[in-house]
């Protein structure tokens, strides 16, 4: 009868240990994952931020290309005045 409560309370003790080392791995898969998501997140942030300061850049650019375009046009229409009148 001990013996047999001893061989339960040991197999008892296996299956906790197998379980507290199962669930040990998956904290640290879980722990990896997290760090990959956060550094894939600041990679993120850091692009979008480029992405962004590129896209004022090109919005510059083209305001100043657009008033160029008016200023050439008025000279060009201004030079072809007098040949109108």
């Amino acid at each position: 009868m001990l013996e047999k409560a001893k061989q339960s309370l040991e197999s008892d003790k296996a299956n906790l240990t197998a379980e507290l080392e199962e669930t040990s791995a998956a904290r640290q898969d879980v722990e990896r994952r997290r760090k990959q998501s956060e550094q894939q997140v600041q990679e993120l942030t850091s692009r979008l931020a480029e992405t962004e300061r590129a896209k004022a850049e090109f919005s510059s650019k083209a305001v100043k290309l657009q008033v160029f375009s008016w200023i050439l046009q008025i000279n060009i229409f201004i030079s072809c005045m007098p040949s109108l009148l």
